[in-house]
């Protein structure tokens, strides 16, 4: 069984990765939270995102692209955390405070938690009681657009 996988951000690291799942699973298993309701409206339309790596063809369902960041989660087993470090916390403000639970969730995000002086695994494991073993984190020396165009890429 595919599993779901939903990511949550819009820029081009996000971009990127939708590009690759979208090339290797199922389309219709892949669900994309975009803050910017332009982008998402243009990303329906034409199958690129507007704003970042225009130049990639991206193409799921519609439906499957919305703001509606509770809706995009719930229809997911995997959720993949893309925003930048600081907007983590406003971004999951959008949420029930239990709906995180039960998934494997990745993060892509570079950083720390401002205020909290947190690494994104330790903080969704302190505020939304995420067990470790159910965090992965990408991270390493690569570019959005090599990834986007099928580059040679180190991931760790």
């Amino acid at each position: 069984m595919i599993p779901k996988v939903a990511m949550i951000g819009g820029g081009s690291w996000a971009t990127a990765i939708i590009k690759m799942l979208s090339d290797n699973i199922t389309k219709k298993e892949i669900f994309w939270w975009m803050r910017n309701t332009e982008a998402i409206t243009h990303l329906q339309k034409y199958k690129h995102n507007p704003n970042y790596l225009s130049s990639v063809e991206i193409r799921i369902p519609e439906e499957n692209i919305s703001s509606d960041l509770s809706r995009i989660i719930d229809e997911a087993e995997y959720v993949i955390l893309n925003v930048p470090a600081a907007f983590l916390k406003e971004t999951l403000n959008a949420i029930a405070p239990g709906q995180l639970k039960g998934k494997k969730i990745i993060s892509a995000i570079k950083g720390i938690v401002p205020d909290e002086n947190l690494i994104i695994g330790e903080f969704l494991n302190q505020k939304y009681q995420i067990p470790f073993e159910d965090i992965v984190v990408i991270s390493g020396p690569c570019h959005a657009e090599e990834v986007a165009l099928e580059k040679l890429s180190y991931l760790t």
